[in-house]
């Protein structure tokens, strides 16, 4: 109840999907609160109906939760009224049977399970549940590739979550559904364990949903996404303004084409950092996306560069030589990068530009 309320109250970018899981929390509250003021529902027969009624809405808000969450764009519509068809069907039976019937009746006919209605709706609530899973499965992994095509939309935490979240509820469900079985013929001893049973494990599942919002804030006030990730790294490294990122490019080729780091086949991250005078963090974000490189990228340009040069120089030094002297301790890697930047190789290279081979 109090996640419920915190979950409402709570400054959030995912507000409607707030509701959606605090809907859904109310709504398992209210149903396993026949379990401790029975009597008073007794007495009360039409909220009892309400409430049996009411799970036929907990799977219908889980799904709109996860939705939101994961897509964020699920807009309620006409069409989402179809998450309703279950329990107005409901509501809508046990009014045709029930409503007219006296007060005593009415009691009587709530605390018989075996009325052709439970039984019918017990039925189809099974097969809504497994149905509302698998839709769940499915759209976590439609979200799960968003990693790979739709980056900046992803996020790994909340991915674990809804999966946790979903695994959790279906083995919930596992333990609700063998109470039902277990209690057919049992003795009122055997009843009040499983009922305790479920009782302590639906307030297990719920300690674990606060303990999972206490330590993650991303799953009450929004996902930080990757591009946000991006930004604040970004902040920290302190180089947001372009006329920053532009001085540390120029100073960054100053070096390469003064002191040729490039030319040293150990080069590192590191060690180009320290010449650059900057931390290698700030280095590999200014390579990334000042230039659109990665470091090794970056270097064989520089190599292949240099490497042109050799081979259009009088002497005719062979490839090998080449190779070695500008940093490449194979030539498998260094035909590899010169066709990769060059677009042929260093022997097609020099006889395009008419350089007899040595």
């Amino acid at each position: 109840m109090l996640l419920s309320v915190f979950l409402l109250t709570v400054p959030s970018k995912i507000r409607v999907a707030n509701g959606c899981f605090a809907a859904f929390l109310l709504l398992v509250c209210f149903d396993i609160s026949g379990l401790f003021i029975y009597g008073w529902l007794l007495e009360h027969p039409w909220i009892d109906a309400f409430r049996r009624g009411s799970v036929y809405l907990q799977m219908p808000c889980l799904l709109l939760y996860l939705r939101h969450v994961c897509f964020n764009g699920s807009q309620f519509n006409l069409k989402s009224t179809v998450h309703l068809g279950l329990f107005v069907g409901f509501l809508g039976a046990l009014f045709y049977d029930f409503a007219w019937l006296p007060f005593e009746q009415k009691q009587a006919f709530l605390q018989s399970p075996w009325q052709p209605e439970f039984m019918l709706f017990f039925i189809l609530g099974e097969l809504q549940f497994f149905l509302y899973i698998y839709l769940m499965y499915f759209d976590l992994k439609r979200y799960k590739k968003a990693d790979a095509a739709n980056a900046p939309k992803y996020n790994e935490s909340v991915y674990r979550w809804l999966r946790q979240l979903t695994t959790v509820l279906l083995a919930a469900h596992f333990v609700a559904v063998s109470k039902h079985i277990l209690v057919i013929d049992a003795s009122l001893e055997v009843v009040n364990l499983m009922y305790s049973f479920v009782s302590f494990s639906a307030l297990g599942v719920v300690l674990w949903f606060v303990l999972k919002a206490l330590h993650n804030p991303d799953i009450s006030r929004g996902p930080v996404t990757y591009l946000e990730t991006k930004r604040r790294s970004e902040q920290r490294m302190g180089y947001v303004a372009s006329a920053e990122m532009r001085t540390l490019m120029q100073k960054l080729e100053l070096v390469m084409e003064k002191k040729k780091p490039f030319l040293s086949p150990d080069i590192t991250l590191e060690q180009l950092a320290e010449m650059v005078e900057v931390d290698k963090s700030v280095l590999s974000t200014l390579l990334n996306d000042g230039f659109g490189e990665t470091f090794y990228n970056y270097i064989n340009k520089y190599r292949i560069g240099q490497a042109k040069l050799l081979l259009l120089a009088p002497g005719n030094q062979s490839v090998l030589d080449i190779l070695f002297e500008i940093g490449f301790n194979s030539k498998s890697s260094f035909n590899t990068a010169f066709k990769k930047h060059a677009g042929v190789t260093p022997s097609a290279f020099r006889k395009a530009h008419g350089i007899p081979l040595p």
